[in-house]
């Protein structure tokens, strides 16, 4: 279920883009990057691709360097974007101890207190405690604690995630938008639109005028 991309300057990813097939099969997932996944990347009308994985990436976790992809696959890494703005790239998640990039609390407070202070950006699969993480069958809350006391402590202009597919929307907190970009619902069925960001002097600013809805978004794609 790859959707289209209308063009942008640089297009962000939070995980979750492999198929779960058989086991968490890394094998069958491997053919479909290098077949599937890299031929709809070649034809994404974007200057650049940053990416992070989500828990459904088990073969990024098994093979993190992807040199022929044509994405920038970044993990725990931060990087520049196109005139200025600071990204900083996350997969891991809490409470998942059988999917991929699932992390102790150990490991989530590190992985939170390494984040640098003067990020624009947080691309992280998951989203932080208590906000865009709630479930659909039972409210419970499932979001990481050692992000949220990050995202309290130095707040980057906009959050960006995913994981909880039903959550995806918006709020705000510390001064940061939180975005849950999620495509498709618990249900997997198309549910939001892209997030549209412009990136003005030394600020971004959501261009709603500019995001496409999800039934265009599948609009004669192959699912």
């Amino acid at each position: 279920m790859l959707p289209r991309i209308d063009p942008c300057d640089v297009l962000l990813i939070a995980g979750d883009v492999c198929p779960i097939i058989g086991e968490h099969g890394v094998e069958e997932q491997a053919r479909w990057v290098r077949d599937t996944f890299t031929e709809w990347l070649e034809q994404v009308p974007a200057e650049r691709i940053v990416m992070t994985p989500g828990n459904h990436d088990f073969v990024f976790e098994e093979i993190p360097e992807w040199p022929d992809l044509p994405a920038e696959l970044l993990i725990d890494e931060t990087v520049e974007l196109t005139d200025g703005p600071i990204v900083h790239c996350s997969p891991w998640v809490p409470a998942l101890p059988n999917w991929a990039f699932h992390a102790d609390d150990a490991k989530l407070a590190e992985v939170a207190e390494a984040i640098p202070a003067d990020v624009d950006i947080w691309l992280q699969h998951g989203p932080p405690y208590g906000l865009l993480d709630a479930l659909w069958r039972n409210g419970e809350h499932v979001g990481n604690r050692h992000t949220l006391a990050a995202l309290d402590e130095r707040p980057p202009q906009v959050f960006i995630c995913g994981h909880i597919h039903e959550a995806a929307g918006f709020a705000e907190r510390a001064g940061a938008m939180i975005a849950n970009v999620s495509f498709v619902n618990e249900f997997y069925e198309p549910q939001f639109r892209q997030l549209a960001l412009e990136w003005t002097g030394d600020a971004l600013e959501r261009r709603a005028d500019q995001e496409t809805g999800p039934k265009q978004l599948w609009e004669g794609v192959d699912r």
